[in-house]
C-alpha cells in the first residue's frame, strides 16, 4: 500500500501543468497609442495576459504588475523629459520661471497620492486575495494616467 502511494505522488508531481502560464505582450498597449488612443490603452496588455494566463489571482498580479512595469518606465523617461524642457524654459528667462523643484514637488506630492489611494483599494479587498492584485492594478493605472500628465506638461513645454 504505501508502495502505491509513492508512485500516485511521483505522477502527479512529474504532470505537465494544464493552466497555462500569463504573458505579458506591451505591443498591444504600444498599438493602441499608436492609433491616438491614450487613457483607453491603460490595461490592454495586462487585460491580454489575464485572459491567456486563464483568468487566476496568480495571472492578475502578475499581468498587472508587469503592465505597472512597463507603465513605470514609460513614466520616469517622460518625467525626465519633462525636467529638462522645465530647465530649457527657466534658462530662456521665461517669467515666471516653471522651475524643476515645483515639478519635482508635484511629482513628489503625486506619488503619495498614488500609494494612498492604492492602498485604500487594497484595503477595499477586506484582507481577502484580490488585495494584492487590485493594489497593484490601482497603481498601475494611476502610474499610467501620470505618464500622461507630465506627457502634455512637458509637451506644453517644448
Amino acid at each position: 500500500m504505501r508502495w502505491i502511494a509513492i508512485v500516485l505522488a511521483v505522477s502527479v508531481w512529474d504532470a505537465p501543468a494544464t493552466a497555462q502560464e500569463p504573458v505579458i505582450d506591451h505591443s498591444i498597449v504600444e498599438s493602441c497609442q499608436a492609433d491616438g488612443s491614450s487613457l483607453s490603452c491603460i490595461g490592454t496588455s495586462a487585460e491580454h495576459c489575464i485572459e491567456t494566463g486563464g483568468g487566476s489571482q496568480v495571472a492578475y498580479g502578475y499581468c498587472y504588475g508587469a503592465e505597472l512595469d512597463y507603465w513605470d518606465d514609460q513614466l520616469n523617461r517622460v518625467y525626465a523629459e519633462a525636467v529638462d524642457a522645465a530647465r530649457a524654459v527657466d534658462a530662456s528667462g521665461f517669467v515666471p520661471p516653471i522651475g524643476v523643484e515645483s515639478l519635482r514637488e508635484m511629482q513628489r506630492a503625486w506619488i503619495t497620492y498614488r500609494d494612498a489611494r492604492c492602498e485604500l483599494v487594497g484595503l477595499s479587498y477586506g484582507g481577502g486575495t484580490g488585495a494584492g492584485p487590485g493594489g497593484t492594478e490601482c497603481r498601475m493605472r494611476a502610474t499610467a494616467e501620470q505618464v500622461f500628465v507630465l506627457r502634455d506638461l512637458r509637451d506644453r513645454l517644448n
